[in-house]
């Protein structure tokens, strides 16, 4: 990641897309492995947490980031990441079992934020995850081909954001989200069948 953290964080949250890029593919390790600890997640709701996470540093996340080194913005990010989580479960009214004590770990042990937890119920075992996981990076490199805007109009859809919902809030004519996205989507398929994962 760029030394400077105050300056990169600044350059994503004003829209540059390298700097945006920047961020999203040194810290996709760090939220999917904050979501990986909570065994009680569905693969598929892992993905979808993923998704809200860098939704929120890009609406308004990063804005609010008041660091200024990389240890303190990868702890921002997963309290960010296991408070969503935490939010998730309770509005569906379960449980949620995991021990905030790895949010303190040391700068530097990625260890901790690995995938396999074992659990009793009935997601996915350590390969699948290993291969979804892969999936959602090859997902993340081909969304970073797309231009920011891009890039949140794919992500808002696939929440199922309505397109007027979606043009309000990045101030954009119904119809230019539906064509963006559309493209958008197209060219991510194709991006993905070049790297082997459609």
């Amino acid at each position: 990641m760029a030394v400077d953290i105050r300056d990169l964080v600044q350059r994503a949250a004003a829209g540059e897309k390298q700097a945006w890029d920047t961020l999203v593919s040194q810290l996709q390790r760090v939220v999917w492995g904050i979501l990986g600890k909570f065994a009680n997640l569905t693969y598929a709701e892992k993905e979808d947490l993923f998704q809200d996470v860098f939704m929120i540093l890009l609406e308004r996340g990063l804005r609010h980031f008041r660091g200024s080194t990389e240890h303190e913005l990868r702890a921002y990010v997963s309290m960010i990441t296991a408070n969503e989580a935490k939010s998730y479960l309770r509005k569906h009214s379960r449980r949620f079992e995991m021990p905030d004590s790895f949010l303190a770990s040391p700068e530097g042990k990625e260890e901790t934020l690995t995938l396999g937890m074992r659990s009793a119920d009935p997601s996915p075992g350590p390969e699948e995850l290993v291969a979804g996981q892969e999936q959602l990076e090859g997902l993340c490199r081909c969304l970073q081909e797309l231009p920011l805007i891009d890039q949140q109009i794919f992500w808002l859809r696939e929440r199922d954001k309505p397109y007027k919902e979606i043009a309000e809030l990045l101030h954009l004519p119904d119809g230019t989200v539906a064509s963006k996205y559309d493209r958008a989507k197209k060219k991510i398929e194709e991006c993905l069948k070049k790297a082997g994962i459609l």
